[in-house]
């Protein structure tokens, strides 16, 4: 959900926990780093404002994705819990352009969690082409 910090998150769990811990039990909270959620709309999906970085970074992506894939990328309104992507839009105000090249065999996330390196080397592809376009090569 929008609007989440790793702080609140861990607060309500720390606040759900002492709620419900039976009579007699102590619970001892230790907090590690946190990492605040991140979360990117495609252009589609927001108000587009023409020639910004980020929608050169689409449109880029966009070209890129339907040359080396020969469909056009499927966006979604997606997050992801990568903490450097949201220490770099607070930090230096850039949004991140993510690339999902896993197949649904692939996996993700599991103990026999793999990637097939014909998706690697298109992705590589893909990121190549995207680069070079933004950069103006």
């Amino acid at each position: 959900m929008p609007g989440q910090t790793a702080e609140g998150i861990a607060a309500l769990v720390e606040k759900t926990l002492r709620q419900r811990c039976p009579k007699g039990v102590r619970i001892e909270v230790e907090r590690e780093r946190g990492g605040d959620p991140y979360m990117v709309l495609p252009p589609h999906l927001a108000d587009r404002i023409e020639n910004t970085p980020k929608s050169r970074a689409f449109e880029a992506c966009d070209k890129a994705v339907r040359e080396v894939f020969g469909n056009p990328p499927h966006y979604l309104r997606d997050g992801a819990s990568v903490p450097i992507l949201a220490d770099i839009r607070r930090i230096l105000g850039m949004d991140a352009l993510m690339l999902g090249v896993a197949l649904p065999e692939s996996r993700l996330h599991s103990p026999n969690e793999n990637l097939d390196l014909r998706m690697i080397e298109r992705a590589t592809k893909v990121s190549e082409r995207i680069l070079a376009s933004v950069a103006g090569v």
